[in-house]
């Protein structure tokens, strides 16, 4: 997800960044080739994660994030159904049972790697790709 910058913007914000940080030119296509600036807005911006967690509901994938302790760290996970054990699946609520509080700022994935649920701090997050070569039981 990006938003437009003037060239102004982007210049400054570029010398600002020792590797120009998350600000990147674009093409546009169409009638003309006019390049046009864009700013990332992050993964945490309310789209984008709209669009990532639909990737994760139908696609096993690569998110590259920060950890909490500085580390980076390259998480293969999934929310597809059938790439998760029977016994760990999300149980449905029993009658009158309160669901958990959400916590916007997480999301919970099945690592399809190490076999359990973890979660990501949707801020962190720098990177999103489907995963290649997964093979699943």
């Amino acid at each position: 997800m990006y938003k437009q910058i003037s060239e102004n913007k982007f210049n400054e914000l570029l010398n600002s960044y020792e590797q120009g940080g998350t600000y990147q030119k674009k093409k546009t296509m169409g009638n003309s080739m006019e390049s046009k600036l864009f700013e990332d807005v992050g993964f945490d911006d309310l789209t984008r994660k709209a669009e990532v967690k639909e990737d994760l509901q139908s696609n096993i994938m690569e998110v590259t994030f920060t950890k909490k302790d500085g580390e980076q760290r390259v998480m293969t996970c999934t929310l597809v159904t059938e790439a998760i054990p029977v016994d760990k699946r999300p149980k449905p609520l029993a009658e009158g049972e309160e669901p958990k509080p959400v916590k916007e700022h997480l999301q919970s994935v099945w690592d399809v790697k190490a076999e359990g649920w973890r979660s990501f701090i949707w801020a962190n997050v720098t990177a999103v790709k489907v995963a290649n070569d997964i093979e699943t039981v």
